[in-house]
């Protein structure tokens, strides 16, 4: 009766055929604790959950099914804007009701929120861990009904809390002020570490149902990319890359240069930049078009892209590797949510990731393995990487033309000039001719002069080439 029960709500409410075993699993846990079916049930259930979904498993489902069965309000606390901006759009599109706090709000519009929640006209609250903390949200909150809480990406509790975000770790403590008791913490990937913080910050120590479905994105193909230049190799692999497409970066500098990189370089219009430091009516405009283009690519620091329900990226793409492998299985699993294929290409130069958590990478093994091991879950087979299927290729875009020059040249330039020659400038009009006839002149024409100079400091460091005194060779040096 109760998979019945479930199932046909699901339909009813959002025409969904068929639930997963796992968001069964969750809901029905859900509906017990809060004694749905009944007071013996409530008493025997543990009323804490964490739950690990893959990215795509529909962890909204979760608690938006129980949130418009249940009396009462659930509470959502999601870590980003943008999270709530969607996640309300989803909930009215259900046929619910929602009131999002969050800082700015004027008195009018926090009068109007008070109003709807003191009687119960809303079922959903969304708001974020800083509002949370504010005096007058905490009494509102503690004279309302509020049913449930979840916590949603809980991973960035520990990520964030312990770094750039305190507050995180006092959501726990604010739930409790609030007398939740009925509380779920979700998350797409977690290692052990992030679940033993999410015990300690969200549920203080107490006992908590562990809800642990497979990680493994079975539709996402995961590539990586050798690269001295991460930049020219991102134009070429853009040459073919299926859209709409998404380029994480861990800057807004990275992010608004790239961008502009992008257009200059490839004429296409269809190309935006998306980060926190944008106002809030540009952050609201760009989702609005990004959600809608079939043919868009954005440049996105992590400020975009968690519970961002785009069902259709064909790509995504990481200049270089995020801090965590739950922040890296979180982004690239912003891909095939459509459950369609996918494709996630991390982009590494392998001086900069020897010491780091992904150097295991370099060792060529199954990447799906590889990441799922991070994470301390296993796989018994590869859907799709590079390794498995034989598409890696270890060549890095331009090494082999620079090696060529320098051999070619052997000892006779510096980096600068060497930039120069391979990216076939003429220097001065005088000597035009002889930089002309070096071998290997403009063989990079097609690359920025920057970005030669730094491909030739990567094939340095990694000792295909070697540097004297600062010149591969001493030439003469023209002045005009």
């Amino acid at each position: 009766m109760e998979e019945d029960f479930i199932n046909s709500k699901a339909k009813e409410l959002f025409n969904i055929d068929y639930v997963f075993p796992f968001q069964r699993l969750v809901i029905a846990n859900t509906l017990r604790a809060a004694g749905f079916y009944g007071d013996d049930e409530k008493n025997e259930s543990i009323p804490r959950q964490i739950v690990l979904l893959p990215t795509g498993a529909g962890k909204s489902l979760c608690f938006m099914l129980p949130g418009l069965i249940l009396n009462g309000i659930t509470l959502i606390i999601f870590p980003l804007l943008s999270l709530m901006s969607d996640q309300e759009r989803r909930i009215i599109e259900a046929g619910g009701t929602v009131v999002t706090l969050k800082g700015g709000m004027s008195h009018k519009e926090k009068l109007l929120a008070t109003e709807l929640i003191e009687k119960g006209r809303v079922k959903f609250i969304l708001i974020n861990p800083e509002t949370l903390k504010t005096e007058w949200v905490l009494k509102l909150l503690q004279s309302a009904t509020i049913t449930h809480a979840v916590i949603d990406e809980t991973h960035t509790v520990s990520q964030w809390g312990e770094s750039f975000r305190p507050t995180y770790l006092e959501v726990g403590k604010h739930i409790k002020s609030i007398g939740v008791n009925l509380v779920t913490a979700y998350t797409a990937t977690a290692s052990s570490y992030i679940i033993e913080s999410v015990k300690k910050y969200i549920f203080l120590g107490d006992s908590v149902n562990i809800v642990k479905g497979n990680p493994d994105r079975v539709n996402i193909h995961y590539s990586v990319v050798p690269t001295i230049n991460k930049e020219e190799t991102l134009l070429h692999i853009l040459q073919n890359a299926q859209k709409p497409l998404i380029i994480f970066h861990s800057s807004r500098t990275s992010c608004e240069v790239t961008n502009t990189l992008l257009i200059n370089r490839t004429g296409n219009k269809e190309i935006v930049y998306y980060h926190a430091g944008l106002k809030k009516e540009e952050k609201q405009e760009i989702e609005k078009w990004f959600f809608t283009s079939d043919s868009g690519i954005l440049n996105a620091t992590c400020a975009y892209g968690m519970g961002v329900d785009k069902q259709n990226i064909r790509t995504v793409i990481h200049l270089e590797p995020p801090n965590s492998i739950e922040a890296y299985l979180q982004e690239s699993g912003r891909g095939g949510r459509d459950r369609n294929q996918a494709k996630a290409i991390l982009i590494i130069n392998k001086n900069s990731i020897a010491n780091s958590k992904f150097a295991t990478l370099l060792n060529n093994n199954c990447r799906r393995v590889e990441y799922l091991k991070m994470l301390g879950a296993d796989v018994e087979y590869c859907s799709g990487c590079d390794i498995c299927d034989g598409t890696y290729n270890s060549y890095e875009l331009g090494k082999e033309q620079i090696i060529q020059f320098v051999g070619a040249n052997s000892g006779q330039f510096n980096i600068e000039e060497s930039a120069r020659i391979l990216k076939g400038f003429y220097s001065y009009n005088a000597i035009s001719n002889q930089y002309h006839n070096y071998k290997g002149f403009g063989l990079l024409s097609g690359w920025d002069l920057d970005y030669i100079k730094i491909a030739l400091k990567n094939v340095i460091k990694d000792g295909s080439i070697t540097l004297k005194k600062r010149v591969f060779l001493q030439p003469k040096l023209y002045k005009k």
